[in-house]
């Protein structure tokens, strides 16, 4: 495999459109496109790669397509000018580029529907990655993550449309080849502090003070310290950002300008109108209304909707693709309506590609719209408005899953609670039923709902986590106290140094899981950094959305638990005959090891020592993964979004959805974390063990 010289060689770009005097002008346009593409210096390729993508466009992408033709235009004005020569290998040094062409190569027979969807996948899940990868790691180890990153995407993306016959024939990469992708993938260093693109420089050769990567960002002088702070904070925050900036906007704002239902919102639609329109569309158009009434009662697109119906042709419900899950997840990426689909097959021409029947059943509904804008007052009615005014008319108070579930879309800040709540399809059709039955009581002609009954004898389907416990909690919790109070009665006789240990290690792993259970922490870990004070405050390592970071009150028994630790701690030091500066240079000893009477000591053990320790007592952590207590407490709060998020620790600036809980403040929120705190006490029997030496 050949060396790349990718951060080179993207220099290279900047400096080719430099030469041709269209960079200075155009520079947040043409660097968020040399972000998101890695394109090589050639007008040829780049605009190739640009029809590419406008022949598959996908609405989801990170270039909007008002974007990619300012480029074509600026392209298109350039004047001849003789630039620098560089030589360089296309599929190495520019990965993205590559990876694109690439796959449109080889795939294109599959249509341009798995196409805009693939690349769309590719190009995201690229910038995603970038944004972490340590801006110090080796260029080949990059291509390398960008060449499995395009792979996976491949084949998620296959998965997910299987159901399309040209993709369903598709050669898969074998489950050797995924493997030696996802070691890839976990051989990267990553490091969001200063990640690639948050390092990268972005200035033409000519006006850099240094070719090479800016290692001097992270090294201070002390003789001009506030003067390289400065620099550090211009560095992270001012011009390198601008591509993590357009996608944040592209996915956190733009999506709320379409997708958010607040009551303050200029574009907000009346319920009133809304029914006014579906008994107007089905006076004038009635094969329509069914299509109408489903998405507003969903949330779903048209493009969604439609794509559905066509997909559910010979299925008992409305099979559903769910669009923006998390990257690399494992968990269903489509989700079954109880609902037949019968009453909305006569609306799907199958020798017309979804993009044109899009487009077809739009315009009927353009003009229907226009007619009843004569005649009504207000904003006007566009399909996808009033499908996503659903939430806020007809069931305002619901901010959790099940909202972005039935409308078969996964919002970007809801990537989280995608993978830790599990439910049913049965759930959602709880939210259904409520709002079908809202929107019943207003229509004047009640049987135009008839056909899109929920029909709850169907079976049921699971979605989300996947990893609950599969054994009981109070029986895990119960087993450590009854072993701790057989060791006690052995301890009582035999006062050997080794039951001593295994008290003290009882303790230890006791209060190590409590803390995973009321705290929902990940499992210690290198970057894992627990405070103590008023609150417990956490810090934990950043997934890839959140800045993982919490303060928590802290329960009763939890810390008495702790006092009884600190104390057994030390009445074991004492024994063992630690000094008091021993136990000064040892204090973040935390579990203990007696091995033929010789002591041995861990600091700040990580999970997996702890469940060595835990295995000595022949007991097991609770299965299916060492996340399970945290996974327990999303789904326990699934229908407490803001809660949630404060337990787990995933920070965000705002939800999409208008609820009681967006405006909590801290305390009311800590409020709710302590019941919480009280419901788990009580549901596994919790309480502290305890035993004094002296």
């Amino acid at each position: 495999m050949s060396e790349s010289n990718f951060t080179k060689s993207l220099g290279w770009t900047i400096n080719f459109w430099d030469e041709l005097g269209i960079w200075k002008d155009n520079e947040a346009l043409l660097k968020k496109f040399l972000t998101l593409l890695t394109v090589p210096p050639s007008i040829q390729r780049q605009r190739s790669i640009l029809h590419i993508i406008k022949l598959n466009y996908h609405s989801d992408f990170l270039l909007e397509m008002d974007e990619i033709e300012a480029i074509l235009f600026i392209f298109k004005n350039i004047k001849y000018k003789k630039t620098t020569e560089v030589s360089f290998n296309i599929g190495v040094d520019y990965p993205v580029y590559f990876g694109v062409y690439d796959v449109y190569r080889r795939d294109k027979k599959a249509g341009s529907e798995y196409l805009s969807e693939l690349i769309s996948t590719f190009v995201s899940d690229c910038y995603t990655q970038l944004k972490t990868v340590d801006y110090y790691e080796n260029d080949t180890k990059i291509y390398k993550l960008i060449l499995a990153v395009r792979e996976i995407s491949r084949l998620k993306t296959i998965k997910k449309m299987s159901n399309i016959e040209k993709v369903s024939f598709l050669k898969k990469p074998s489950d050797f080849e995924i493997s030696r992708y996802h070691s890839y993938i976990n051989n990267t260093e990553y490091f969001r502090e200063f990640s690639f693109w948050g390092g990268f420089n972005y200035l033409p050769e000519s006006k850099k003070d240094e070719p090479n990567k800016p290692i001097e960002l992270k090294i201070k002088k002390k003789s001009s310290k506030k003067k390289d702070q400065d620099q550090d904070i211009k560095s992270q925050d001012s011009d390198n950002y601008i591509p993590k900036i357009f996608l944040v906007k592209k996915k956190s704002w733009t999506t709320a300008n379409k997708e958010i239902e607040s009551v303050f919102d200029y574009s907000s639609l009346s319920l009133q109108s809304v029914v006014g329109f579906i008994a107007f569309v089905d006076e004038k158009k009635s094969e329509l209304n069914s299509l109408l009434i489903l998405c507003f009662l969903t949330g779903m697109t048209l493009k969604k909707a439609l794509s559905a119906i066509r997909f559910s042709t010979n299925k008992k419900s409305l099979t559903v693709s769910i669009s923006n899950t998390p990257t690399d997840s494992d968990l269903c990426s489509e989700i079954e309506l109880k609902i037949s689909p019968a009453s909305l097959l006569h609306l799907d021409e199958p020798t017309l590609s979804i993009k044109k029947l899009v487009d077809k059943i739009a315009n009927k509904f353009s003009y229907l719209t226009r007619q009843f804008s004569e005649f009504n007052g207000g904003n006007s009615l566009h399909f996808d408005r009033i499908a996503s005014n659903s939430n806020r008319l007809l069931t305002p108070h619901v901010d959790d899953m099940r909202v972005h579930y039935l409308r078969a879309k996964i919002g970007f800040s809801m990537s989280a609670p995608f993978s830790y709540v599990a439910l049913t399809n049965e759930n959602i059709g709880d939210l259904y039923q409520k709002r079908f039955d809202v929107l019943s009581n207003h229509l004047e002609v009640p049987g135009l709902l008839s056909k899109l009954q929920w029909d709850s004898t169907l079976a049921n389907q699971s979605l989300g986590s996947n990893r609950l416990p599969q054994s009981s909690i109070a029986d895990f919790f119960r087993d450590i106290s009854v072993i701790f109070e057989s060791k006690k009665a052995l301890f009582s006789l035999s006062r050997s140094n080794q039951l001593r240990v295994d008290l003290v290690n009882l303790i230890e792993i006791h209060t190590y899981f409590l803390e995973l259970l009321f705290f929902s922490n990940r499992p210690n870990g290198e970057k894992s950094i627990s405070t103590f004070s008023d609150f417990f405050i956490r810090k934990d390592k950043n997934s890839v959305n959140y800045e993982e970071y919490k303060a928590l009150p802290i329960p009763d028994l939890y810390l008495k638990q702790k006092d009884i630790l600190s104390n057994v701690r030390f009445s074991l030091y004492k024994h063992l005959n630690f000094t008091d500066e021993d136990i000064s240079k040892n204090d973040l000893i935390i579990i203990h090891i007696l091995n033929d009477e010789v002591y041995d000591q861990i600091k700040s053990a990580p999970h997996r020592q702890i469940l060595e320790i835990l295995k000595t007592f022949n007991l097991e952590e609770i299965r299916p993964s060492n996340n399970t207590l945290r996974h327990f407490s999303g789904n326990a709060l699934k229908f407490k979004a803001i809660t949630s998020r404060a337990l787990l620790g995933h920070n965000e600036d705002g939800f999409y959805y208008s609820s009681p809980a967006s405006s909590s403040n801290i305390v009311s929120i800590h409020t709710d974390i302590s019941e919480y705190y009280n419901t788990l006490i009580q549901e596994f029997s919790l309480q502290e063990l305890t035993y004094d030496f002296d």
